[in-house]
């Protein structure tokens, strides 16, 4: 549609009438940018599915990792947490490292995309371990459980942070950048759901116990590597400007260009406490469900899955809202009005905790304010990228993205480790059908307070981003210098 605007008046008056159109000077700057400016639905979603093949792992963690280390394998609360927090900080670093060699690839298939090929299969047989631990007596399961979750986040570093930094890739367009990062943020909602709702009844017709997690974990790995093969062959690495600095740098000089980065450095703190309440919050509902709502047995899983459904859904269907409501408001302002509606469900539960309906109905108001934070974080994460280049002349993508995707492993392994920190010192046995008071308290303060404290904290960081009120120009004077670079006669 756009490829030829240029020559076409009244398509060209639509296009200039964009939001995220800039009046560049010459047809030439308007080319350079316009061409990548559309994405096809097929790369939309083929870019999207791979968020679906992380999810199998990521929320397999989030919603079931305490549940079987304390549940079927007998591990104490005290060390899941121990290896939780361990596993998920050493997956922080290695996300690190995963941006530095993004930094570092250049080979035909482009940056990211050969590192989504390279690592989808050891993705898919350590997803299939860590769900395989063998009955062998607790300290050895204690060692293939750490070993293998260990591995895991490494692996799941050089495959998680390739496939974000490659939204920056595939198109430099701000918006198209948005919408495309909210068919990610659909579908990894998609699998939300298949998890939370199915694994389960998944695991039961498996056989249950040992051998129904093991099933369950090697049929999510072999259907994650068939999504991470669309995104391969159905995406395509695009911005690959001329005249940026860009690999090159010393690690040390990378941090320290990185740290001028001010919003950066706003969104991924942000980034850790956000998915520091979201893993927190997956990793006590069903704990919630049975010791504080008090579900008979017989009913607890149908109830897991309604809760779970009155959560996802309405991320789903507010996503479909959002890019009309990006335009309008903006990232940042989305994602400051979702934490409020957060709040408001959390609190709409504190009326009166053990009541299901009051359970269902702040579910569902919560999953409506998640929608604009999921929905529009990776996006504004990104968007950091350019402004960086912007303030200091140095395109750092790999390094960028990585290190808030570090925070978020953080924050998430935090999230884990606090709620088996808080089962362990509150006096939870996995093997009793009632919890003692001190448990239940527990669980109420990390489902129901907690949001609301951290909640505040977002709220605060939000306002200190400013990347939505400035991307105009930083936008404009990026393809300035891109345009003077590419048309700059090379000395010698």
């Amino acid at each position: 549609m756009y490829r030829n605007s240029h020559t076409n008046p009244t398509i060209f008056n639509h296009i200039s009438s964009h939001p995220c159109y800039y009046n560049y000077k010459t047809a030439n700057r308007r080319k350079f940018y316009m061409e990548s400016e559309k994405i096809s639905f097929r790369e939309r979603f083929g870019y999207g599915v791979g968020d679906w093949a992380h999810n199998l792992g990521y929320a397999s963690f989030g919603w079931f990792i305490v549940i079987y280390y304390t549940q079927v394998l007998k591990i104490s609360a005290a060390a899941a947490a121990v290896v939780t927090l361990v596993a998920m900080f050493v997956g922080g670093l290695a996300d690190v490292a995963a941006g530095i060699a993004v930094d570092k690839t250049q080979t035909r298939y482009g940056k990211a995309r050969p590192w989504i090929l390279r690592m989808m299969v050891p993705y898919a047989v350590f997803l299939a371990l860590m769900f395989s631990v063998p009955d062998i007596g607790m300290t050895w399961k204690m060692v293939w459980a750490f070993s293998s979750l260990l591995i895991f986040q490494v692996i799941y570093s050089f495959i998680n942070s390739p496939y974000g930094i490659l939204n920056s890739l595939i198109t430099h367009n701000q918006y198209e950048r948005s919408v495309v990062n909210l068919f990610r943020t659909f579908l990894a909602y998609g699998s939300g759901i298949m998890v939370s709702c199915a694994t389960p009844l998944i695991v039961t017709s498996y056989g249950g116990s040992y051998a129904g997690w093991s099933r369950t974990g090697i049929t999510y790995g072999v259907i994650a590597v068939v999504l991470f093969l669309m995104v391969f062959f159905w995406t395509k690495e695009r911005v690959n400007l001329p005249g940026v600095k860009q690999a090159g740098l010393s690690l040390g000089k990378s941090i320290r260009t990185l740290l001028r980065n001010d919003n950066w450095l706003f969104i991924v703190i942000f980034g850790a406490i956000f998915f520091f309440f979201y893993v927190s919050n997956c990793s006590t509902t069903i704990l919630y469900v049975t010791y504080v709502v008090g579900a008979p047995t017989g009913l607890q899983q149908t109830l897991n899955i309604a809760v779970a459904l009155g959560f996802y859904i309405p991320i789903m269907i507010g996503t479909l809202l959002l890019p009309k409501l990006i335009l309008r408001f903006g990232k940042r302002n989305l994602c400051m009005a979702g934490v409020v509606i957060v709040m408001l469900g959390s609190a709409a539960m504190l009326v009166q905790p053990s009541n299901l309906t009051l359970l269902i109905v702040g579910s569902i108001i919560k999953g409506f304010g998640m929608s604009p934070v999921m929905g529009c974080y990776y996006a504004m994460a990104t968007d950091t990228i350019e402004y960086g280049e912007w303030k200091t002349g140095v395109r750092i993508e790999g390094l960028t993205y990585s290190t808030s995707s570090f925070t978020v492993k953080v924050g998430s392994g935090l999230g884990t480790a606090a709620v088996s920190i808080a089962l362990a010192v509150s006096g939870y046995s996995a093997q009793a059908h009632t919890q003692v008071s001190s448990t239940v308290t527990a669980i109420q303060f990390m489902y129901l307070v907690l949001p609301l404290l951290v909640g505040a904290l977002m709220l605060f960081l939000l306002s200190r981003y400013k990347l939505d009120s400035v991307y105009q120009k930083v936008e404009q004077d990026l393809a300035e210098r891109h345009h003077k670079a590419a048309t700059t006669p090379v000395a010698g």
